[in-house]
């Protein structure tokens, strides 16, 4: 009997072995839905209670072709958060993009669009981008001592400034002007910013939309850039973000993560571990940088754009046109008091709120537009940081245009910074001249992108 008691047994153990082994072949040959799939990009992580506490001093790079209020909040809300959770912020850097990168970006408008010798050109040089964006930071009310606009990638162009075969010259084969990459300019201003050598122990945190992670991907020795600097990212409402290439040296380089709002971040169909709010670790990681994702922009600040300021003043001049005005003699009617001119963005707010196009202030009086066109252009720049006086600087954005890019052009040449390939003609402008209007903003070159704010 025992005998047979031991045979059972033995065989039931077998045909439960057997059945486990043929259950497991057929969930083998079953494809694995979406939502079970692990990524070999994911982001490896540990949660943890907490990251690093920072020192920061916070770098917001763009075109800025105009600035508005949203590139000062961005940096703003940033420091904010940031903290909110403990960190030290010291100072907000902002450092618009070079002017030969707008001249670029004009020159492939052009091109583009075939523009005509009269269309309207929105042009802002550096100098008056920096202007206009530090009275927007007045208008803001950011704290004294906080914000700083810097003529960053001009003052050190000697050194900065990189030709680029892979992005430029196939666009602009007739000839570019050498621009400074997103990376050359982090690793300068981490080793070589006064408001970081001169502050022991501070660290370069590096703002971000969250949209312009994948980009990234793309960024050369990742693991040296974050070696003294942290990346800050905004998120978006609603977002996903995809990336298009594989973001998995990116992420080696980066140890600690500090979700605030979960966001699905994906490569090829698969979910990258941004998903989850909280703090977490890479064991993996090469160096000790942390990625911070922030909560979104309050309100619709998120929705202001550079490129609808460019469009409506476009669309504007183009209407007021049709009755015989011109920028100048829009900026004429805007301040006669203010002798046409401004020096910058925004002024300072009274407790009754922000001044409206139709009153009054110490830089000119602003008469009431007679014409729609103008009325509605008034109001998109007014919800973009722009009143009174100071949108006579954006008109007269307007009305130097041509002549800022023709000077651009000239001046880039003289330097030696027009490159041109062997093969191509050196590049005319449409007037002859060697410059051209348009607008400005991002691009996706692997070498110097992420530039633009999608609050730019």
């Amino acid at each position: 009997m025992c005998a047979v008691r031991r045979y059972v047994d033995r065989r039931k153990k077998f045909l439960i072995a057997a059945r486990s082994s043929t259950n497991s072949m057929a969930a083998a040959k079953q494809p694995i839905s979406p939502s079970r799939q692990v990524s070999p990009h994911q982001l490896p992580r540990t949660r943890t209670s907490g990251t690093p506490m920072r020192d920061y001093v916070l770098l917001v790079s763009g075109t800025m072709n105009p600035p508005h209020r949203g590139h000062v909040q961005i940096g703003l809300h940033a420091a904010e958060r940031l903290r909110a959770r403990g960190h030290t912020v010291r100072a907000i850097c902002y450092v618009p993009v070079h002017d030969n990168y707008m001249w670029n970006k004009v020159r492939i408008h052009e091109q583009e669009a075939d523009l005509a010798k009269n269309k309207v050109a929105l042009f802002y040089p550096m100098r008056l981008r920096c202007e206009m964006m530090e009275g927007l930071i007045r208008s803001e009310d950011a704290p004294a001592g906080l914000c700083h606009v810097l003529n960053y990638e001009e003052a050190h162009g000697h050194v900065l400034l990189e030709e680029s075969p892979g992005y430029w010259a196939p666009k602009l084969p007739r000839g570019y002007l050498r621009t400074v990459p997103t990376a050359r300019l982090i690793s300068h201003f981490a080793s070589h910013s006064p408001h970081l050598t001169g502050a022991p122990g501070a660290r370069l945190g590096l703002v971000f939309g969250i949209d312009n992670l994948p980009g990234m991907a793309s960024w050369n020795h990742p693991e040296r850039l974050f070696a003294a600097a942290d990346l800050v990212l905004i998120a978006r409402v609603k977002a996903e973000v995809v990336f298009a290439k594989d973001p998995n040296e990116l992420f080696s380089a980066l140890k600690h993560l500090d979700v605030n709002l979960p966001i699905d971040v994906s490569f090829r169909g698969h979910s990258l571990g941004m998903d989850a709010t909280g703090c977490f670790d890479n064991p993996a990681a090469t160096g000790d940088a942390t990625i911070t994702l922030l909560t979104a922009l309050d309100g619709d600040m998120e929705s202001l754009s550079s490129t609808a300021m460019r469009n409506t003043v476009t669309s504007c001049l183009e209407a007021l046109s049709a009755r015989g005005l011109d920028a100048p003699a829009v900026v004429a009617r805007l301040a006669p008091c203010g002798g046409g001119s401004s020096s910058g963005a925004g002024g300072s707010r009274g407790a009754g709120g922000s001044r409206g196009a139709g009153g009054s202030d110490e830089g000119g009086v602003v008469q009431p537009p007679e014409e729609p066109a103008l009325a509605e252009c008034l109001a998109v720049l007014r919800r973009h940081g722009y009143d009174g006086a100071a949108t006579c600087a954006i008109f007269e954005g307007a009305a130097d245009g041509r002549a800022a890019v023709r000077r651009i052009g000239d001046e880039g040449r003289a330097r030696g910074e027009l490159v041109v390939e062997a093969s191509s003609t050196p590049v005319v402008a449409s007037d002859g001249s060697g410059g051209g209007g348009g607008g400005g903003g991002g691009a996706a070159d692997p070498e110097a992108e992420p530039k633009k704010q999608k609050t730019s």
